[in-house]
């Protein structure tokens, strides 16, 4: 039966369904990203792991998805998928490596050309990168030595701190690792340059805020002409808009739940955890969103 203009048709089991074009609505603002897309993903996992149960795979694709997008308990979920808490952290944690590996390809600094084409020139200099940091509070710990290194004397909370460069249209380039409230941006900056440098021409220059003044690289408000401000501020504006839109994904944005242990963060666990979200995050924000 061919389907109506208000609705769309899907594959799923090998059998052909319609939906309404408002159900396809309701389920990417419920998940983020669009039904075909999460159909995709499906049948990714399912070649990596054809053994296993297609509803099965569904279920944990999409509670991961909906842990990413909204931050919700795990008592919560498991309440909606009938298992236990434990299974929910699980299940989570299996799939959200998953989807970075899936996607991290989407958040890339290959492309010089696109950059390029994106740029623009202050002071003789092609500028074709954005760049700043976000804090995402979490709990104080019971640790003294993770007290001290997620302390931010900047935001005055315990946090966990990324940088992220975009293009000058908005397209998100890089995410950095995840570090400690304590490391501010040019740390993060200098730790990674080395790695950036890799795939940053010698010509190229990015914006930043006065928290990177004195970085060669990057053209602060403090480094340029007064008459420059304007037009330093309406690109600069561009990377915090990219920033709520990664924050749509609650996961990215709220206080991270549970006091950090030290043995999660020494072990590193509770960054990589942390720096897979953002990236995932980023990725979705790349291949759904429209700019």
């Amino acid at each position: 039966k061919t389907p109506s203009n208000n609705s769309c048709t899907s594959t799923r089991n090998g059998q052909r369904s319609t939906f309404p074009q408002k159900l396809l609505l309701d389920f990417q603002s419920l998940v983020g990203i669009p039904r075909d897309a999460f159909e995709d993903i499906v049948k990714q996992k399912k070649k990596s792991n054809p053994r296993k149960r297609s509803t099965t795979i569904v279920d944990n694709i999409l509670l991961a998805i909906l842990q990413l997008r909204h931050n919700v308990t795990p008592l919560y979920l498991s309440t909606i998928f009938q298992t236990s808490r434990q299974t929910v952290e699980r299940i989570y944690e299996v799939e959200l490596e998953f989807l970075y590996n899936l996607f991290k390809s989407s958040v890339n600094l290959f492309d010089y050309q696109r950059r390029r084409e994106c740029g623009v020139k202050f002071f003789g200099k092609e500028t074709t990168w954005l760049i700043d940091g976000s804090e995402q509070k979490i709990q104080s710990t019971n640790s003294g030595l993770v007290e001290i290194a997620v302390y931010s004397t900047k935001k005055k909370q315990h946090s966990l701190n990324v940088l992220v460069i975009t293009d000058l249209q908005g397209h998100i380039l890089w995410v950095s690792k995840s570090y400690g409230g304590q490391y501010n941006d040019r740390y993060i900056l200098r730790k990674h340059w080395k790695e950036l440098s890799m795939f940053l021409s010698p010509g190229e220059f990015g914006l930043g805020d006065n928290g990177f003044v004195g970085e060669e690289k990057i053209l602060t408000p403090g480094s340029t002409r007064r008459k420059f401000y304007g037009v330093h501020s309406r690109y600069r504006i561009r990377i915090e808009n990219v920033f709520e839109r990664i924050k749509n994904w609650r996961s990215t944005r709220d206080e991270l739940r549970g006091r950090v242990s030290k043995k999660h963060f020494i072990n590193k666990s509770l960054l990589k955890r942390h720096h897979m979200q953002w990236v995932v995050a980023a990725a979705f924000v790349n291949k759904y969103t429209t700019f």
